[in-house]
């Protein structure tokens, strides 16, 4: 439970957070970024669950120091943890469809 709700505070803080090299530059390109303590069986299923193999689309790695980096301030620190597990695939999308952010 406690995990999942840490996941939550996680991804609801990068909506919040300035653009970085993680979003895709074109409509053909996608990125996953994968949490840099993760096991290869971790980030085997991880990619299972994106539906997409490892190796079709370019990876980034976030660390703790990332994570600390761009959630102090919206994040009480407690919660951000001392391990990096956050994973994130990240697809443009056509208009019309995806998520509709406002800030």
């Amino acid at each position: 439970m406690k995990m999942k709700k840490l996941l939550s505070i996680f991804l609801a803080a990068c909506l919040l957070t300035p653009a970085t090299g993680a979003f895709a530059d074109v409509e053909t390109e996608a990125r996953a970024v994968i949490g840099a303590d993760l096991t290869e069986q971790n980030i085997a299923d991880v990619y299972a669950a994106f539906g997409i193999s490892r190796g079709s689309v370019a990876e980034l790695e976030v660390t703790n120091a990332d994570e600390r980096e761009y959630l102090t301030g919206y994040v009480d620190d407690s919660l951000i943890g001392t391990r990096a597990i956050s994973c994130v695939y990240i697809e443009l999308m056509p208009d019309g469809s995806g998520l509709d952010v406002t800030t």
